[in-house]
């Protein structure tokens, strides 16, 4: 397999950058919520890295390789196996230096700007990768997905200032908001320290927390929009949700907006069994 093409994501402050750029676009009438429904997910990659090649490397490489593709069909998952003296420069620097990975042969679970997620030491086992993969929140967010146009996670620790206060402004916006995208918003609360949605924080990049909020969308097929954790009133909740109804989205820079998050589009299938 070729290279991987591991896309470098930048903060929340870019969708501002994202939403004037798509304004500028020409020739297309579809709104962003209405095209990210159709757009391909971004990969997450399972990378399996080691520095000389042996019978024992090859062996592993395979039974990773194995695993990966049992899951591909129906989660935006891919991989990648490579010595790893054969990376090219950029790759090397944001998957192995930027992740302070030092020893190998490695398997590492990668999000789609490089970032690492998950390493084990040789191969990476089934049960690791469907925590990654499934959780009861994933399954909500995909099934409300079906029936709204956004899913709004309230993500407040339980001695948060003012969060009453700020989730009755989410609600607000929300209801303000969907006349504008033209589609229903459902608000979801999620407590960032359930042991239950681990992997799911960290693939949103939330931190264990008992003091702060965040607001993250999510739309589409699972895009994830980075954080609103900074002045959040229920005008800026609002702007953050309405970037679905812009129009002229031809062009628009999604990978600055958020990324996909690691999910299963089928959930019921019988490849999910109970996590323990």
């Amino acid at each position: 397999m070729g290279s991987a093409k591991i896309q470098l994501l930048i903060g929340l402050s870019a969708i501002l950058t994202a939403f004037v750029t798509a304004s500028r676009a020409t020739g297309c009438d579809d709104t962003v919520g209405e095209i990210s429904k159709t757009l391909d997910r971004e990969n997450y990659f399972v990378f399996f890295l080691y520095e000389k090649t042996t019978k024992e490397t090859e062996a592993i490489s395979k039974k990773v390789e194995e695993l990966v593709n049992k899951y591909a069909g129906s989660v935006n998952l891919d991989f990648q196996s490579s010595q790893l003296d054969k990376l090219e420069k950029e790759e090397k620097k944001i998957i192995v230096d930027d992740n302070g990975v030092k020893k190998f042969p490695v398997s590492l679970l990668v999000t789609p700007g490089g970032k690492l997620l998950y390493k084990k030491e040789e191969a990476l086992t089934e049960k690791e990768l469907k925590k990654h993969i499934y959780s009861p929140m994933k399954k909500e967010i995909l099934k409300s997905l079906k029936k709204y146009e956004a899913v709004v996670l309230f993500i407040a620790g339980e001695k948060a200032k003012d969060r009453k206060k700020v989730l009755k402004n989410t609600k607000k916006a929300a209801k303000v908001s969907e006349d504008v995208i033209s589609g229903k918003v459902k608000i979801i609360e999620l407590d960032p320290g359930d042991k239950k949605e681990e992997y799911l924080l960290k693939n949103l990049e939330i931190p264990p927390t008992k003091d702060k909020i965040f607001i993250i969308m999510v739309f589409g097929r699972g895009k994830a929009v980075y954080p609103l954790k900074d002045n959040i009133s229920a005008t800026n909740i609002a702007d953050y949700i309405q970037i679905l109804s812009h129009n002229c989205s031809c062009g628009f820079p999604w990978h600055r907006v958020g990324q996909d998050l690691l999910m299963d589009e089928d959930p019921d299938t019988k490849k999910e069994v109970a996590i323990k």
